[in-house]
């Protein structure tokens, strides 16, 4: 039996700036790396942030995704980009696609992945102002919906909770910074159905 990505990424793991996806299946024998590639610069950090993306093209192999920083000196200035990868047997190791974010400091370099508009296709939010790509075989690097918020700096962040109201579509809580000089943090509950943002503002005073 070949070796072949069958399931996401209990097989990766990154060793300096490079991956290396291995061969799931647990024996006494030595893994075998089927699966590897250098980031484009010292200080890219290549692999720095994984991500199952699930079957995008409908080929029967699980895809995925691989965060690093640019080809510049390290930091926000640079900027961050996501390559996607099909996954096959062998896997390509250049990317389908690539989202090159700008060097503008607004994006803090989570990134989430969910259903959000439930096609069954797994989708892409970068956190900052959020950006939700849409998965499945027609994704590009144009983002699919761009909420703004107040603040774009680190404070700003975004937490996925699952399907918190039961309408089959997962949701998220962004957290948007501080109000009053930090007298208070308001949250938002996000229900994304349709990706019509409905928002439950909680404000938590100290």
């Amino acid at each position: 039996m070949k070796p072949r990505i069958s399931s996401a990424f209990n097989l990766l793991k990154r060793v300096g700036f490079a991956v290396l996806v291995f061969w799931g299946r647990m024996t006494a024998h030595a893994q075998q790396i089927i699966w590897e590639r250098d980031g484009e610069g010292d200080s890219s950090r290549y692999g720095r942030e994984i991500l199952p993306l699930g079957d995008q093209n409908l080929d029967g192999f699980d895809d995925f995704a691989v965060q690093a920083f640019g080809v510049g000196p390290q930091g926000t200035e640079n900027g961050v980009w996501i390559d996607f990868f099909h996954g096959g047997d062998p896997s390509s190791t250049e990317p389908y696609l690539r989202i090159d974010t700008p060097p503008d400091g607004i994006w803090t370099g989570d990134i989430w992945t969910l259903d959000f508009n439930g096609d069954g296709f797994t989708d892409v939010m970068l956190t900052g102002n959020i950006k939700i790509y849409f998965g499945g075989p027609d994704m590009d690097t144009i983002p699919d919906v761009v909420w703004n918020g107040q603040r774009r700096d680190t404070e700003t962040s975004k937490y996925p909770i699952g399907d918190f109201n039961g309408d089959g579509f997962d949701d998220f809580v962004r957290y948007d910074g501080v109000i009053g000089g930090g007298a208070a943090r308001r949250y938002f509950l996000v229900d994304c159905r349709l990706i019509r943002f409905r928002t439950l503002s909680y404000t938590a005073e100290r």
